[in-house]
């Protein structure tokens, strides 16, 4: 299908964001061809799913009530700390449920992923 031997491919997965668990994740991919069958991993990488502080899987009011929790009543703790950093300054602060609640009821700005930053902050 066009593809010469012996060149490099680049190639883009898509994760679908509802499997995103603050776990490694290392992409794979086989090839078969007529020279036979080959299994190439790439580089383990940790997806953080940035937005997700109370980390269910959704981002969601559920997310705010965590991070407001976090601030001023300690009742609710991060496992996560860079998942509720939405604004991306490294802090965890009111401005992140207010770009939560933006996001949610306004249709602000959505949380950029980071990619290999692991759960602290930056």
């Amino acid at each position: 299908s066009g593809l010469i031997p012996g060149s490099s491919y680049t190639h883009y997965y898509e994760i679908d964001p509802n499997l995103i668990q603050t776990e490694n994740y290392t992409p794979s991919m086989v090839v078969t061809n007529l020279l036979g069958t080959s299994s190439i991993m790439g580089e383990s990488l940790q997806l953080v799913p940035i937005g997700d502080a109370n980390l269910d899987g959704a981002l969601n009011v559920a997310d705010v009530i965590t991070i407001l929790g976090y601030l001023f009543s300690g009742t609710a703790d991060l496992n996560c700390p860079r998942a509720a950093d939405l604004n991306a300054d490294s802090n965890i602060d009111i401005a992140d449920a207010i770009y939560t609640l933006n996001y949610i009821f306004v249709g602000g700005s959505a949380p950029a992923p980071v990619v290999n930053s692991g759960c602290e902050l930056l």
